[in-house]
């Protein structure tokens, strides 16, 4: 081989070595934006997953009860809470006594049922009633307030 065919092979060496940096640059360039882009979607992929979790939370707690689940409810957590107001101790005394509430194993179910009867009875009784309607619109109330409340504090996070 003579010395102008080896500088000339050597040049395009040179030539190609440089394409070569050039390219494996690039390439390094374009994964580097995938790598970028793909962590971008997984921080809002988890971010909506837990927003979307979060809100589903806070929605179910901020249904609004029937009036006869709510009165359960409430019933079931204390069952002092509106004694004298919508029904007495002897009233709570007497159904403890019956039959069915005796067949009862679990005191839950019994309490429960008793909040049943005992919403039957009130329901009945025009005075009772519109007691447990003014506790009931109160309720409400407050849950729209709380709805009110937790979706200006979401917008405010969202800025």
């Amino acid at each position: 081989m003579s010395s102008c065919d080896c500088k000339l092979v050597l040049s395009k060496l040179n030539e190609l070595e440089a394409k070569i940096e050039e390219m494996v640059l690039a390439n390094n360039a374009i994964v580097s934006r995938i790598a970028n882009n793909i962590e971008l979607k997984i921080d809002i992929l988890s971010n909506a997953e837990n927003i979307a979790i979060a809100h589903k939370a806070s929605a179910s707690d901020k249904k609004v009860k029937a009036k006869s689940v709510f009165f359960k409810d409430e019933f079931k957590k204390n069952k002092n809470v509106y004694i004298n107001n919508l029904y007495v101790q002897s009233e709570i005394d007497e159904l403890y006594n019956l039959e069915e509430i005796k067949k009862k194993s679990k005191e839950e179910h019994k309490v429960s049922k008793i909040g049943e009867l005992l919403y039957k009875k009130i329901t009945k009784d025009s005075t009772k009633l519109a007691e447990l309607n003014k506790i009931y619109e109160e309720y409400k109330e407050n849950i729209k307030n709380d709805n009110t409340v937790s979706l200006d504090e979401e917008e405010k996070e969202e800025f």
